[in-house]
């Protein structure tokens, strides 16, 4: 069972993993991803959104898991070199596996966020 506070940081990292995969992420940052520093600015998009609604300045360590969970997760999607149905509902699963690792993790410590005070 999950805590308020994990909720609340669960939250946090959906809707900012949702911005920066579908609404920072323009087209050409899509089709270019291969290449490392379009990937790397992508994932630290995602990490500036993950900590700035997190509103937890002091989990400095949740943006860098943020960056490299995702990193991770495009860079394997990428190298599979296929944009199908199924590769991106894979994608968005291990993703989504990852920010309920991630709030479960960083939640513990009973911290709700700024924005919840």
């Amino acid at each position: 069972m999950l805590t308020l506070t994990q909720l609340d940081l669960g939250l946090a990292l959906l809707v900012a993993h949702a911005l920066a995969d579908f609404v920072f992420q323009p087209d050409w940052m899509v089709k270019t991803k291969e290449r490392r520093p379009v990937l790397m600015l992508h994932c630290l998009i995602a990490a500036a959104l993950a900590y700035a609604l997190a509103g937890r300045w002091s989990l400095w360590l949740l943006p860098a898991w943020v960056f490299l969970s995702h990193a991770v997760i495009d860079f394997i999607k990428v190298r599979t070199g296929r944009s199908t149905l199924l590769v991106f509902l894979i994608d968005q699963a291990a993703h989504l596996a990852a920010v309920v690792v991630l709030a479960w993790w960083f939640g513990r410590d009973g911290e709700l966020s700024v924005w919840v005070k």
